[in-house]
């Protein structure tokens, strides 16, 4: 099954990337790759956090997250 951005419905979607992704040229990568299935996707990187970054970097975290999730509600 080829998954598509209808497939996951039509909500808001955060990708938040870890710094410990490698190098700038994968994180761009990877980013494009998450906009091909969500094309209004919106993408944050931390710099400081590594995979977890909600223990890594909680504020920076929250700082990311809690306005997305404010949003969401709004709608």
């Amino acid at each position: 099954m080829r998954l598509s951005y209808k497939s996951y419905g039509d909500g808001p979607v955060v990708v938040l990337l870890h710094g410990v992704l490698g190098s700038k040229e994968n994180r761009h990568a990877f980013a494009a790759s998450i906009r091909a299935y969500f094309p209004q996707a919106v993408v944050r990187e931390s710099k400081t956090a590594g995979h977890w970054v909600h223990a890594d970097a909680p504020r920076e975290f929250g700082a990311i997250v809690r306005p997305f999730l404010e949003a969401c509600v709004r709608t």
